[in-house]
């Protein structure tokens, strides 16, 4: 808002004001606190149910801060971490997020919804894993349009690491192969840093076509943990 309303008479002080207290709260807060969470290929915190909310609105705000200012902050960000984060935390046999502190609704990986939001990424971070996302997913024309980089060749599974470890946010993934019947293993031990975490802040999950062992510490709106 700061942005389209600086110098346009309407209220400048004010829109000036807008203007310097969001830019001061995007470099000095934002930035930093995704990059401390996205440090070590890291991820989201609150679970694989609220990332999509916050990712969104994030790349949308340093993609509109690099246009104003030419400062590009997605580096700085850790943000680029995100698709790889994204494609270890859904389950080979269904493509669904694992129900990890608060995720009701399990959205699915290979999916429209996913491939829009990865697409400024393919653009802003060369990633060739939002690339594989936004292709698979069906990304809109639009986005495509302003947010494609036909040098950038969308990543090859069999060609990925079965593992990781996602430091930022004290969690690793692994898998036996790519194929929807791998073995999948998630495991969270890190700090307790959000409202949809829970304190004990300790995940496990493993499955092979179907849960076999879970403990997801869901949160289910007010009615406890589970």
């Amino acid at each position: 808002a700061g942005i389209a309303l600086r110098g346009a008479g309407v209220d400048d002080y004010r829109a000036q004001r807008l203007l310097t207290e969001s830019a001061q709260l995007l470099r000095a807060h934002f930035v930093p606190a995704q990059a401390l969470m996205f440090r070590g290929n890291g991820g989201m915190i609150d679970g694989t149910g609220y990332w999509f909310r916050t990712a969104y609105s994030f790349i949308l705000l340093l993609d509109a801060w690099r246009s104003y200012s030419g400062q590009d902050l997605f580096a700085k960000s850790g943000i680029a971490a995100l698709p790889d984060w994204l494609l270890r935390v859904a389950q080979p046999h269904n493509d669904q997020f694992i129900n990890w502190h608060d995720n009701s609704w399990q959205r699915q990986l290979w999916g429209k919804e996913v491939g829009d939001i990865m697409q400024p990424l393919v653009a802003r971070c060369q990633s060739p894993v939002a690339k594989l996302l936004a292709e698979r997913g069906g990304t809109t024309a639009w986005r495509r349009l302003l947010w494609d980089d036909p040098e950038v060749i969308a990543a090859q599974l069999e060609k990925l690491p079965l593992h990781r470890h996602h430091e930022g946010i004290g969690m690793v993934t692994m898998r036996s192969d790519w194929s929807k019947d791998a073995t999948y293993a998630a495991f969270v031990c890190g700090d307790y840093v959000g409202y949809h975490d829970w304190v004990s802040a300790n995940v496990f999950y493993i499955s092979k076509g179907g849960s076999l062992a879970v403990d997801a510490a869901i949160y289910d709106n007010g009615k406890g943990m589970q």
